[in-house]
């Protein structure tokens, strides 16, 4: 899990929870928006805490993030909703992405090694493919 990105995503959700908390205070001052500004002040709340956690602990819970992220989109706090959902992907799909991209560069390594057992290419070739694959992974994360 990259870090980085975790921790962007933990920022987000720390800005969507106040915009919900500030928002749900406002709402609770009309007559309709009581209702929703409750729920936007328990929505708050309760992401506030995600900052101490683990970034394990936050994956773990990010489908909450998920679902506080609708929940503010339709109470009317779309910018706080839509930081929850750009945490909630930093958090789950990144990491997939790296995942991919690791495979396609062992696929390309287990391709290079089949070519110098056939004799198509040679050892010292092998070699290079295996470090410039290393090295781009390096340069990427």
């Amino acid at each position: 899990m990259d870090s980085k990105n975790i921790n962007i995503a933990k920022t987000l959700t720390f800005i969507g929870a106040v915009i919900g908390i500030v928002g749900g205070v406002i709402m609770f001052f009309t007559v309709v928006g009581v209702i929703f500004g409750v729920v936007d002040i328990i929505g708050g709340v309760t992401l506030l805490k995600y900052k101490d956690f683990s970034d394990e602990e936050f994956k773990e819970k990010s489908n909450n993030i998920l679902v506080w992220g609708i929940i503010f989109i339709f109470t009317a706090w779309v910018v706080g909703g839509i930081c929850l959902l750009v945490a909630y992907f930093l958090a789950n799909y990144y990491e997939s992405a790296r995942n991919n991209s690791n495979i396609d560069e062992l696929m390309e390594l287990e391709k290079a090694f089949e070519l110098m057992q056939k004799g198509v290419i040679t050892e010292e070739e092998y070699e290079k493919i295996k470090e410039k694959i290393i090295n781009e992974d390096k340069n990427r994360y």
